[in-house]
């Protein structure tokens, strides 16, 4: 029980936590306040500020509405079709 207490915590804590650092978006879901975007979440247009991270995997970026200063614009965005790979595949790599 007091395994189950601590998940329950710990998911609660992440989801305040993403809810305070997204960045807000206004009715046509322009960037209208400085904020946290998922990389799975960026739409064309979105502005952001280049990461302070070395990390070679981007999960997020630093969204700023388009008024402000900026880094980047994203300006297309795309599928990249991945091929499959069976358990062996990957096991042989």
């Amino acid at each position: 029980m007091k395994n189950w207490a601590i998940y329950i915590a710990a998911a609660m804590g992440f989801a305040i936590y993403g809810a305070v650092t997204d960045a807000d978006r206004d009715g046509s879901s322009d960037i209208i306040g400085e904020g946290t975007v998922s990389a799975f979440n960026v739409k064309v247009g979105d502005c952001f500020d280049d990461s302070d991270s070395s990390s070679e995997q981007i999960f997020s970026v630093a969204g700023v509405p388009c008024s402000d200063p900026h880094d980047n614009e994203t300006y297309a965005v795309f599928d990249v079709a991945l091929p499959n790979y069976s358990d062996e595949d990957v096991s042989d790599v």
